[in-house]
C-alpha cells in the first residue's frame, strides 16, 4: 500500500517536472534547424541541396524617416544610402537586423555589449526570406542596416511610405540559408 502511494507520488511529480521542462523549452527558439530538400529526375540520379533554416521571432517594416531611424534616416548602419524612389519599385529591397544577427568584428571591439555583433551575417549579404503569411515579403533582401539595441531575433524590411500590404508583425518569417 505505501508502495503504491509512493510510486504514484514519484511519477505526479516526474510527469510535472517534463510537464514544466516542455513548456520552457517551447519560450525558447532553435536558432538553426536543417532541412534537406532532394529533387529527382526521371534519372536515376539524386540532387541534394542542404539549407540552414534561421526562425526569426518577429518581421516588421521601417519607412526612411527620422521618427524611424535616427537624424539621418536616407543612410544606413554601413553608409549605403537608400533612394526612396528606388525602394518604392521595389528595386532597393533592402533590411536592418537585429544587432545579435549581425557579424561585425568592428563594432564586437567598439561596444561593452558581447550578444551583439556576434551573428551570421555581414552588412551587404544577400539573405533568402521566407514567410507563409505574407508571402510578398518572400525573396531576397540585402542586408545594409541594423535595428535599435533593444530587438533580438529579429527583421525590419525597408519600405517606402504607405505602401500596401502593411506588414504589421510577422511572426513566421524564416531566412534561408543555402549551404
Amino acid at each position: 500500500m505505501i508502495k503504491g502511494i509512493i510510486r504514484s507520488i514519484c511519477f505526479i511529480g516526474i510527469t510535472l517536472c517534463i510537464l514544466i521542462m516542455f513548456n520552457f523549452k517551447q519560450d525558447i527558439k532553435k536558432p538553426i534547424q536543417k532541412v534537406i530538400i532532394v529533387k529527382t529526375n526521371i534519372k536515376p540520379d539524386v540532387v541534394t541541396i542542404e539549407y540552414d533554416t534561421l526562425h526569426l521571432n518577429r518581421g516588421t517594416r521601417y519607412n526612411a524617416t527620422v521618427s524611424q531611424c535616427d537624424n539621418t534616416p536616407f543612410k544606413t548602419a554601413d553608409g549605403s544610402i537608400i533612394v526612396p524612389s528606388k525602394v518604392k519599385k521595389g528595386t532597393q529591397r533592402w533590411v536592418a537586423l537585429s544587432r545579435d544577427l549581425i557579424l561585425d568584428q568592428y563594432r564586437y571591439n567598439l561596444f561593452n555589449n558581447k550578444i551583439h555583433w556576434k551573428g551570421y551575417f555581414k552588412f551587404g549579404d544577400t539573405i533568402l526570406i521566407e514567410s507563409k503569411a505574407h508571402p510578398f515579403i518572400n525573396g531576397e533582401w540585402v542586408v545594409h542596416d541594423c535595428m535599435s539595441a533593444r530587438a533580438v531575433n529579429s527583421i525590419d524590411f525597408l519600405a517606402s511610405v504607405g505602401v500596401i500590404p502593411r506588414l504589421g508583425v510577422a511572426k513566421d518569417v524564416k531566412i534561408i540559408i543555402k549551404k
